[in-house]
């Protein structure tokens, strides 16, 4: 399968019924943010010792889903932008970010043909989610 190919699958998975997935599972976008405001570094809890202090950081977060590392990393300092397939999950992440009393830029598109040139410079570092590269054909455009 090519890499469009794939990507389209997956576009097409995450664009049915993801934002009713993340409600379930993590609760509203206003009861999510209430437990990351609690608790902001429990998300982070597996990799936070690579990434030190994040205040004034600027991070990308590609592949951000629902948001919730974005945010957890907004409410430590951070300005975030995600780059993410999914409008459902954009919408979530948002939802989230506002409750949680923070911005986050959300850029839907297809990070294996996503234009990142105009960014260049712009990040601090590059951060993914867990369990994403199965979503790659190829990693060499990624990188």
């Amino acid at each position: 399968m090519l890499q469009h190919e794939h990507s389209q699958a997956n576009r097409t998975a995450w664009s049915h019924r993801a934002y009713e997935a993340w409600t379930r599972g993590y609760g509203t976008p206003q009861e999510a943010a209430a437990k990351l405001k609690a608790d902001p570094e429990h998300v982070m809890r597996e990799t936070w010792q690579h990434f030190g202090s994040v205040e004034g950081k600027s991070v990308a977060n590609l592949l951000g889903s629902h948001g919730r590392r974005a945010v957890t990393l907004g409410l430590l300092g951070a300005d975030v932008t995600v780059v993410d397939i999914s409008e459902e999950n954009r919408r979530y992440a948002l939802e989230l970010s506002k409750a949680a009393g923070i911005s986050i830029d959300y850029i839907v598109a297809d990070v294996s043909a996503w234009d990142a040139e105009p960014f260049a410079g712009r990040f601090d570092f590059v951060f993914m989610e867990y369990g994403i590269l199965h979503y790659f054909v190829d990693l060499g455009p990624l990188v």
